[in-house]
């Protein structure tokens, strides 16, 4: 029977000397022990989105209850707010429409479906 500590370490895998605690596996978890999530709800850089807008996403939603299909929101922003749906996520430093939406988990659920995308108002 073999000790695991006179055990090597798989090839390319260095041991942490000893006293010192091993570096954290790949694969992140919450302090409650379950895995992160893969998606995080709010994206990394820390980007944060401001109460007003969130209001308009929010009131853009409520009139649709079926929700809006990834296509149309941008229109639809347009025509409810005057202004680019492009305009306001890009320069709070999100990249794609989808990124910014799930920056909204508390007023947005984002659905796949097929291939297509859909924001539907988050239920109470």
């Amino acid at each position: 029977e073999e000790d695991e500590e006179d055990e090597e370490p798989p090839a390319g895998k260095k041991r942490a000397p000893p006293g010192k605690p091993e570096p954290p596996a790949k694969q992140q978890k919450k302090a409650d022990g379950t895995p992160a999530k893969t998606t995080p709800s709010k994206p990394s850089g820390g980007k944060e989105v401001p109460g007003d807008l969130k209001a308009k996403v929010k009131q853009l939603l409520a009139g649709n209850a079926a929700g809006l299909k990834g296509a149309d929101l941008p229109r639809e922003w347009k025509k409810a707010n005057g202004s680019e749906l492009k305009a306001e996520f890009t320069k709070l430093g999100f990249k794609k429409m989808t990124e910014f939406m799930n920056a909204l988990p508390d007023i947005c659920v984002v659905k796949q479906e097929g291939g297509d995308i859909r924001f539907l108002p988050k239920k109470k």
